[in-house]
């Protein structure tokens, strides 16, 4: 006969992560127990105590039938046919991420484009579950943003999607951001050099390298406020001497400027 079987363990404190759902027993009594039992009528789970369920990776099953006695007291058990009972139990984690969202996947209306910063309410997020799998979570959790051709201000609530034993608080996080009338410029930005390794020079024709930007047409007219601290940034991290051609990062510019490209800068490394 088949019978389910229950893991007594403080679920408060531990998650299972696999557990055995039942256990087949060679049994004998009297006609009415086992044709009761065979059908399944009120077959009550076997028990199984674990006082420190994590360490308990599996039990042999022939060690069981004096656990099992006690609790099928009408039938007699002659052996365990199920040979091993693998056991997976973890310490329960719980954790505050950082929320962000990825806006990938979001388009815009033609001359229309982000002209705000993105708001994520709340931009924190506790979760719990199983340790390994809580640790194995990146720092921050990502939502994603999903809408075509938008031309107006976003608003929307996004489900945080996670692995299955993993529960989240709270379970919607809303991503809203200012959409408007956009305009393309081009920008000189001036150059700046990250990482430069020891006693080496660095040969270039210029000292900037124009950009192609879009930017909120509020601000067409504020350029020189705008950009008052942006900077084209080339990281010299790992770079090779000789001739190099790169496209330098821009910063210190508010996050809704969309860089749709720039000339390539030409440098050499001695």
């Amino acid at each position: 006969l088949k019978f389910p079987l229950y893991f007594n363990f403080d679920q408060e404190r531990y998650v299972p992560m696999e557990l055995p759902r039942e256990i087949t027993l060679n049994v004998s009594g009297n006609g009415w127990d086992l044709f009761r039992k065979t059908l399944g009528v009120r077959v009550a789970p076997l028990e199984i105590d674990l006082d420190r369920p994590t360490e308990v990776k599996k039990i042999v099953a022939s060690t069981l039938p004096p656990v099992f006695s006690g609790q099928i007291s009408s039938l007699q058990i002659h052996h365990v046919l199920t040979d091993t009972l693998y056991l997976q139990i973890e310490p329960i984690d719980i954790h505050t991420f950082d929320v962000k969202a990825d806006l990938t996947k979001v388009t815009f209306r033609n001359g229309y484009g982000r002209t705000g910063p993105v708001i994520v309410s709340p931009d924190t997020m506790e979760l719990e579950g199983p340790r390994s799998v809580i640790h194995a979570l990146p720092d921050t959790i990502t939502v994603v943003a999903s809408s075509k051709r938008i031309s107006k201000n976003y608003t929307e609530e996004l489900e945080v999607m996670l692995p299955s034993k993993v529960e989240r608080k709270p379970s919607f996080i809303e991503v809203s951001f200012e959409v408007g009338e956009v305009v393309e410029i081009q920008q000189p930005m001036k150059l700046e050099f990250a990482n430069k390794p020891e006693k080496t020079r660095i040969s270039l024709a210029k000292d900037s390298v124009l950009c192609r930007l879009l930017i909120p047409k509020r601000d067409e007219n504020d350029l020189p406020l705008l950009f008052k601290d942006a900077r084209a940034v080339v990281d010299l991290r790992d770079l090779k001497k000789g001739e190099s051609k790169l496209i330098p990062t821009i910063v210190g510019v508010p996050s809704y400027i969309h860089l749709t490209g720039s000339d390539t800068l030409r440098l050499t490394l001695y």
